[in-house]
């Protein structure tokens, strides 16, 4: 099932990658590309996946580029199914998923390939994500405790990187901004769960390949600089990250511990509801908090029928699984003192 990467990693040997930037705002989307261009890695191909973006003078930018290509979409199909077309176009074997807001280093490829290939269980691979100041730190990895909550690692308290995260290490899931994963692997998980919009699609996709054996690993050598837009509303986004964080819980998790963890994360939900109306007093992001509950339990018929299939394919158990998660709850021990640390 395991796979190393390549035998070599010089010259002709190197896999072909293909890159794949999917963009709709496009503001960063040109700083993006030259610094791609000036990579390392020899043997790779841009795309560049135009969902209903703004900007199309792409040619003018990148006319003249052997390696970029251009895929477009004359509405915004979403991240998720975007991703997928994009990626069933491409015959490279590798796929590294960027997010248009990001800078690359010269070897951050080179880098992700290296871990790829010396561990033969690593199915997926993230590099360091540091702010574009390259002071703070975006993300080292990203962890979920059993209720759903998500966090970042360095990331969410804007930690300075001075290399204490610089471990190759276990993560439970790589950030969607930037990644390594083999075409093969994407395409038997069925890419991107095209339910899910905006948020915890990079979450979900890494726990279902945890299910099939493999392991979510966290290159620090392979640097990347990531802007982090908040184009969208955060209702918007309070929306679609509780409606989806309960429903990854139902989907992937085995039958005890889907009902166990995952009505207690629906009770946890709601204290995130009081909470925006008591203590961050923003209604507002109270009702959006709300109809993502709701949303979860209209969708219930779809998640159950994709549960099924993620299921019948599992490979590991959830004890395995759970032993990269946070035990105390999130909401709790990391959010809630993040928000009150921020307003002091």
């Amino acid at each position: 099932m395991f796979r190393h990467i390549a035998s070599h990693l010089g010259g002709q040997h190197d896999p072909e990658i293909a890159i794949v930037v999917p963009t709709h705002q496009g503001e960063h989307l040109e700083t993006c590309v030259k610094s791609l261009l000036s990579q390392a890695y020899p043997n790779h191909h841009i795309l560049i996946v135009d969902n209903a973006s703004k900007q199309r003078n792409y040619e003018n930018l990148f006319r003249g580029c052997q390696k970029l290509k251009i895929m477009r979409f004359r509405t915004n199909l979403g991240y998720a199914k975007a991703n997928n077309v994009a990626a069933s176009a491409v015959n490279a074997p590798y796929i590294a998923f960027l997010n248009d807001d990001v800078i690359v280093t010269k070897d951050w490829l080179t880098e992700l390939v290296r871990v790829m290939d010396t561990n033969p269980k690593a199915g997926i691979v993230q590099p360091k994500l540091l702010k574009f100041d390259g002071k703070f730190l975006d993300s080292a990895g990203d962890y979920i405790d059993k209720f759903g909550f998500e966090m970042r690692r360095g990331g969410d308290w804007e930690e300075v990187d001075y290399g204490q995260y610089d471990e190759d290490v276990q993560i439970f899931s790589a950030r969607g901004a930037a990644f390594l994963i083999s075409k093969e692997l994407f395409s038997r998980l069925g890419g991107f769960d095209e339910n899910l919009s905006l948020t915890f699609t990079d979450i979900d996709l890494c726990w279902r390949a945890r299910l099939e054996g493999y392991q979510i690993v966290y290159a620090p050598k392979s640097v990347v600089f990531h802007y982090g837009s908040a184009s969208t509303p955060s209702s918007l986004r309070a929306y679609y990250s509780t409606r989806n964080r309960i429903s990854i819980l139902f989907k992937n998790y085995e039958t005890c511990n889907a009902l166990k963890f995952g009505f207690i994360s629906i009770i946890l939900n709601f204290v995130s509801v009081l909470g925006e109306i008591v203590i961050s007093r923003n209604g507002k992001l109270a009702v959006a908090r709300l109809r993502g509950i709701i949303a979860f339990l209209s969708d219930l018929k779809i998640t159950l029928s994709k549960r099924r299939e993620v299921q019948s394919s599992r490979k590991v158990s959830d004890t395995e699984i759970m032993q990269l998660m946070r035990g105390k709850p999130l909401l709790f021990t990391h959010w809630l003192r993040l928000y009150l640390l921020r307003k002091k």
